[in-house]
């Protein structure tokens, strides 16, 4: 259905087919080839739609309303799509792709031969969750980043933000330390900074390090229940439980404490002698007044 409107000045408003008009603001007609335009097209021979009205803080394209924005009720949008080639540069009936813009979410979708079953999947996608990225060969996700809790998912499993996964068993630690998955064997919950060793027993697995021990694997990174996956840090730097009662300086010898299981004892000097070497864990790189978490390099023999 057409519709005519009186023009400014009298008679009808006239012009090119799917041209666009506005009404005039003074309120007596209506305006033809407004500033928003879909000519001329750009350098690169692309058409355009622009709005280059000047007036106030600049153009705005809105959808919905909000009061708090202003308006007299709220309206909800239901967002922006823009059609478009796949990732195999095809757009038919059972191949393509789009862009989606709505309140709750941002994304490309896209529509696959073979893939989830032909159905619409997000490669990219950005909402109140969080943000995902799938493979075009099967829709899997690749990487997934939690917006609540900040942790990162991979096709290596879940790890915190300050991490660097390299496998499903390896990450690197924010404090640089390289960290190993075994099981917790202990038969107790695991510690962080507490020593372990492999466990005699049971295939990938390590138990707390006995007092005195001359075997130490490596030091728990996270809280751990018993049977539990634990993060051991093995290599790099990692903060060691000491048992010094006074604490210790820089570049003290750490080895595997005559005193506690499961912590260190440090020391400023070489113990200068082979039973002892043998309880090693590494050297401090930082100083502490009493009994806990000091950060050593590590070394083990």
């Amino acid at each position: 259905m057409a519709l005519r409107y009186p023009a400014v000045g009298g008679g009808s408003i006239s012009g090119a087919p799917n041209g666009i008009f506005y009404a005039n603001p003074a309120g007596n007609g209506a305006v033809n080839d407004a500033l928003l335009t879909a000519a001329p097209v750009d350098q690169f021979g692309r058409p355009q739609i622009r709005d280059i009205r000047v007036g106030g803080a600049g153009c705005v394209f809105r959808q919905g309303a909000w009061i708090s924005d202003g308006d007299p009720t709220n309206v909800v949008s239901d967002g922006y799509v823009c059609y478009g080639q796949s990732v195999n540069g095809i757009q038919n009936q059972g191949e393509g792709c789009y862009a989606r813009i709505k309140p709750s979410r941002f994304g490309i979708g896209q529509i696959l031969p073979g893939v989830n079953g032909g159905n619409l999947w997000y490669p990219w996608r950005v909402d109140f969750t969080g943000e995902s990225f799938r493979r075009d060969s099967d829709a899997k996700v690749t990487a997934q980043i939690d917006r609540l809790t900040g942790d990162i998912k991979s096709n290596y499993g879940s790890v915190q933000w300050a991490t660097f996964a390299l496998g499903p068993k390896v990450f690197i630690t924010p404090e640089g330390g390289y960290a190993i998955q075994l099981v917790n064997n202990s038969g107790a919950i695991l510690n962080p900074g507490e020593i372990v060793r492999a466990d005699p027993a049971n295939d990938d697995s390590v138990i707390l390090a006995e007092i005195a021990s001359e075997l130490p694997l490596g030091i728990c990174y996270t809280t751990t229940p018993k049977l539990a996956p634990a993060w051991i840090v093995v290599a790099g730097m990692a903060d060691v439980l000491i048992d010094n009662p006074g604490g210790c300086g820089r570049n003290y010898w750490v080895g595997v404490s005559g005193n506690v299981a499961g912590q260190g004892t440090a020391v400023n000097a070489s113990p200068g002698n082979v039973p002892l070497h043998f309880r090693e864990i590494g050297h401090t790189i930082r100083q502490i007044g009493g009994a806990g978490l000091v950060r050593c390099v590590l070394h083990f023999n």
